[in-house]
């Protein structure tokens, strides 16, 4: 078994660049965690160190309830895999999401009713505006990152590619959820990129699957949005001759929220305040108790 300090480490259930993140518990008291160790490579211990100090440091200060919990840092520590020792080992221990994170939320229930999808977009919402009330931008906002705790509360998790800075050189995230300025402009603005994968996260809640194969315009649905060719893109989504047939599916104020905040241009996206005061927002939520039971019926 695999030791790190004060934890054991039962199973992997993620894996990043330069960490690993185990189903942990502690020696003493058998407390659950979810233990991310980042081993210090030969040559590059320094920037490990730097690299998992400076995602502790933003933890600490984006402490929220829809915001994984850190429990404990430690730069430094002994780590034991079946009787090989690595001293040089960094560690997080995190708040454990026993419900794992959107993708897998979505194969066991199927996408989400809207009135659900808008309870959630809830919290993801308070939790980025909280995380850029506190100066930084999350930078790298996925399903994969949006994580369920046992009570089926969100969880924002992973602040290793966040900065504090607005205008941001470096080329950061995951190449579907990031908008096409990363790639095109000498800098782009962090909290702007935020918004645009937030808007990605509440399609993939509602629909069950991405706006998009990939984000190129050799893609017919990326190249519709890209050209605010609207009905065209949601004939296609909805696979129906005619657009006016997508309220089948998708109402029109979500059909109206989504091509809004995926807009091409920085400027032209709402701000997280214009997202909470849109119409689709402003519609009937569930409430907490009303998205346990839903969840609960599955069992």
């Amino acid at each position: 078994m695999v030791k790190c300090g004060p934890y054991l480490c039962h199973r992997t259930i993620g894996k990043g660049a330069i960490s690993k993140v185990f189903l942990a518990t502690q020696e003493d008291d058998a407390s659950i965690c979810a233990l991310k160790v980042m081993k210090k490579k030969k040559n590059c211990e320094k920037y490990t160190e730097q690299f998992a100090q400076k995602e502790a440091k933003i933890l600490k200060a984006v402490a929220h309830p829809n915001i994984i919990n850190l429990l404990k840092f430690c730069e430094d520590e002994t780590y034991d895999e079946g009787g090989i020792h690595h001293r040089k080992v960094a560690y997080m221990a995190l708040e454990y999401a026993r419900n794992g994170d959107l993708v897998n939320m979505l194969r066991r229930f199927g996408k989400f009713p809207e009135t659900l999808a808008r309870f959630y977009t809830i919290e993801l919402i308070k939790a980025v505006e909280h995380v850029h009330f506190k100066g930084y931008s999350h930078l790298d906002l996925k399903p994969d990152n949006v994580l369920f705790d046992s009570e089926f509360n969100l969880k924002i998790c992973d602040f290793s590619l966040s900065s504090e800075r607005k205008m941001i050189k470096i080329k950061r995230g995951t190449k579907m959820y990031c908008p096409e300025e990363i790639f095109t402009s000498e800098y782009y603005h962090g909290p702007s990129t935020d918004i645009y994968a937030i808007g990605m996260i509440i399609f993939v809640m509602v629909t069950g699957h991405l706006p998009f194969r990939e984000p190129e315009l050799k893609d017919l649905r990326y190249r519709y949005l890209q050209n605010k060719s609207f009905e065209k893109f949601w004939e296609v989504t909805c696979k129906t001759k005619s657009s006016k047939y997508a309220t089948r599916f998708y109402t029109e104020e979500f059909k109206n929220l989504f091509v809004w905040i995926l807009s091409p241009s920085a400027v032209e996206r709402p701000s997280l305040a214009e997202i909470m005061e849109h119409d689709w927002l402003c519609q009937e939520a569930m409430s907490r108790e009303d998205a346990i039971d839903y969840f609960k019926q599955f069992e």
